[in-house]
């Protein structure tokens, strides 16, 4: 389809030009960034995409570019055919979804999710400090049996689709979003809409947590790795590494 597009202009440097790998998201394909680049291709307008997503059996395309240094890792990606970025993708049986031109979504990190989703976490309430799309929360509460998880989150397109695939896996009522900084926010703030009675408890043993903290402070720490998992490799002797460490303070 694409040498009939084009012609007579097709040529070995176009076909370099084409992808051999791409990202399915539901209906929407992810081309790399060096994809189509080439002048003659501009030129064929949206024929090009509609032509690329049928090939591909999908409704909507999309071209990724490198990943923002913003402290969020948001995704330079431009949508070439469709109306919205918003998708659903199925992972281990947990259903995210997300707007990929806001959001990442790294399928890289699929054997520590499995693992996650392997922990036995029945009755525990969990803190995930950087919650993102729920890459770890939602293996917590779907697949580790969490009771209640406490997702705190900075970014704002995060939160929604956090949010969102809560709702879709049907375990929003276990799971606090925190938005904001996680360095930031504080124990008092999502207390607000709590009774008075409920809030006076909570400010109450937050302080006393507080308190023990500054008692800790300066004692020694018992520390101890109970497990590494290797997850990816970025390039050589670069490698994605995930340290399970136990940290508990020395009692006098």
């Amino acid at each position: 389809e694409l040498r009939r597009l084009l012609g007579a202009g097709w040529s070995a440097e176009l076909e370099r030009d084409v992808p051999h790998a791409w990202l399915r998201h539901g209906d929407l394909v992810l081309l790399s960034e060096d994809s189509f680049r080439a002048e003659p291709w501009h030129r064929l307008g949206s024929a090009l995409w509609e032509t690329v997503a049928s090939a591909l059996g999908a409704r909507r395309v999309a071209r990724r570019g490198r990943v923002m240094p913003d402290g969020m890792r948001t995704p330079r990606v431009t949508l070439l055919l469709g109306q919205h970025g918003w998708v659903e993708h199925v992972d281990n049986g947990i259903r995210y979804t997300f707007d990929v031109t806001k959001c990442m979504f790294s399928p890289g990190n699929i054997t520590e999710k499995l693992r996650v989703a392997s922990l036995p976490c029945t009755g525990e309430v969990l803190v995930d400090l950087y919650a993102g799309i729920g890459y770890f929360t939602l293996p917590f509460l779907v697949h580790a049996g969490a009771a209640f998880v406490h997702a705190c989150e900075w970014n704002s397109h995060a939160v929604e689709a956090l949010h969102r695939s809560l709702v879709l896996n049907g375990v929003r009522d276990r799971c606090r979003i925190h938005s904001g900084d996680s360095r930031q926010v504080s124990g008092a703030a999502g207390l607000r809409d709590r009774p008075p009675e409920w809030q006076s408890w909570a400010e109450g043993t937050a302080a006393r947590i507080q308190g023990l903290l500054a008692e800790l402070h300066g004692r020694p720490w018992r520390s101890s790795v109970l497990h590494v998992e290797a997850v990816k490799s970025y390039a050589p002797r670069v490698h994605h590494l995930v340290l399970d460490l136990e940290c508990r303070p020395v009692l006098p």
